[in-house]
C-alpha cells in the first residue's frame, strides 16, 4: 500500500514535511525572507541589521560573529544579514547577477590553509567578476593563484599577501559593477580561519558573517579571536544565540503552515497555542524543536483528517521531550 503523500493529507503545495527544514535562505527564497521578516528572531535582529546597514552605506568593512548552540538559527540569521547588507547596497537580493555572495570552505586547520584559502580566492574571483553566484564545478582552478604566494611563505603570512588583492576585487566589484559583496564563514571550528578572512577583508568594502559554537573552549577562543579584531574603520559585531521561547515557536509553527498550505487550508494539525505551551518551559533551539514537530506531523501522516487540540498538542510535545526519544 502506497504511503499518502504529505501534500494529499495536508493540502500542501509541495509534498515533504513543512518542518523538515530548519535553514531559512532569505536570499534564495522569497518565501524564507517572508517567513524570517514575520519572526520574532528578525524583531531580535535590530542592532545587528542597523549596524550591517551603516557599513552597506558608508562603504565599510563590516564582520559579524554569530554564535549559539546547535539549532538555535545561526545559519538562517547569517542568510538574513546577509539579505540586509545587500538591500542596504540597493541590489537585488533575489537576482544572483547583482551580488557575490560566497559560503567560505574554510574547514581545515593550518596544514591546509594555504590551499583552502587559494580555493576561496578563486571562488572569490570568479564571483565578483562575472557578478553572479557560480556553481563550484564551473570554479576556475587556482593554480593560476599560486603564483601570488612563494613556496616558503608561512600560513601565518598568506591572508595579508592576499589582502591587497581581495581588497581590489572587492572594490571593483563594488564601484565598477555596482555588486555587493558578502561572505559567509559557516560553523567556524578553528579560530584561526576568523583571523586569517579578517586580515584578508579588514579593507575591503564587504559583509563577512562567521557562526560557531558558544559552549566550552572552541566557544571562547572564537569570541576571544573575534573580538581581538579591531582596527580603525571596521565594523565589528556579535551576536548571540539562546532557546526560542514557546510562543516563538508556536507563532513560527503557524507562520510556515499558511506558506506551505494551499489556499485556504492554513489551519496546521497541531495546535499553535499547544505547541507555545509545550515549549514554554523549558525553552528549546528552534532546530530542536521543528525536529519534534516533524516528528508529530509524520505521526499523524496516516490518520486523514486528524487533528491534534491545544491540550493534545502540548502533551504530546511534553511526552516527546520528557522522554528523550530518539528521533529519526
Amino acid at each position: 500500500m502506497a504511503r499518502i503523500s504529505y501534500k494529499d493529507r495536508y493540502n500542501l503545495l509541495e509534498d515533504r514535511n513543512p518542518f523538515s527544514r530548519s535553514v531559512l535562505d532569505c536570499i534564495a527564497s522569497q518565501d524564507d525572507h517572508g517567513a524570517f521578516l514575520r519572526s520574532g528572531c528578525y524583531q531580535t535582529l535590530v542592532t545587528a541589521r542597523d549596524v550591517v546597514a551603516a557599513a552597506a552605506k558608508n562603504e565599510r568593512p563590516c564582520f559579524v560573529l554569530v554564535t549559539g548552540g546547535d539549532g538555535t538559527g545561526r545559519t538562517s540569521v547569517a542568510n538574513c544579514l546577509l539579505h540586509e547588507y545587500l538591500l542596504a547596497c540597493q541590489t537585488k537580493p533575489h537576482n544572483p547577477a547583482s551580488h557575490g555572495l560566497l559560503r567560505v570552505p574554510l574547514k581545515s586547520a593550518n596544514a591546509r590553509q594555504r590551499l583552502c584559502l587559494l580555493t576561496w580566492l578563486a571562488d572569490f574571483k570568479a564571483a565578483t567578476q562575472s557578478n553572479r553566484q557560480m556553481p563550484r564545478q564551473d570554479l576556475p582552478d587556482p593554480v593560476g593563484l599560486r603564483n601570488l604566494i612563494r613556496p616558503e611563505d608561512n600560513d601565518e603570512d598568506i591572508p595579508e599577501l592576499l589582502s591587497t588583492d581581495v581588497e581590489g576585487l572587492v572594490r571593483d566589484a563594488v564601484t565598477t559593477r555596482q555588486c555587493a559583496v558578502g561572505t559567509i564563514a559557516d560553523k567556524v571550528r578553528y579560530p584561526e580561519h576568523i583571523r586569517c578572512l579578517y586580515v584578508m577583508l579588514r579593507r575591503a568594502p564587504a559583509l563577512t558573517v562567521f557562526t560557531g559554537t558558544d559552549i566550552d573552549e572552541l566557544g571562547a577562543k572564537l569570541k576571544s579571536v573575534f573580538d581581538s579584531c579591531k582596527d580603525d574603520g571596521v565594523i565589528t559585531h556579535t551576536i548571540s544565540l539562546g532557546a526560542a521561547s514557546g510562543e516563538m515557536i508556536g507563532a513560527l509553527v503557524k507562520l510556515w503552515w499558511e506558506i506551505a498550505a494551499q489556499p485556504g487550508h492554513a489551519e496546521p494539525p497541531l495546535h499553535p497555542d499547544g505547541v507555545a505551551e509545550g515549549f514554554d518551559s523549558p525553552e528549546a533551539p528552534i532546530g530542536r524543536a521543528l525536529y519534534i514537530l516533524g516528528f508529530m506531523i509524520d505521526e499523524l501522516l496516516d490518520e486523514p483528517g486528524k487533528t491534534y487540540n491545544k491540550t493534545k498538542t502540548a502533551d504530546r510535545i511534553r511526552d516527546i521531550r520528557e522522554l528523550g526519544m530518539k528521533l529519526k
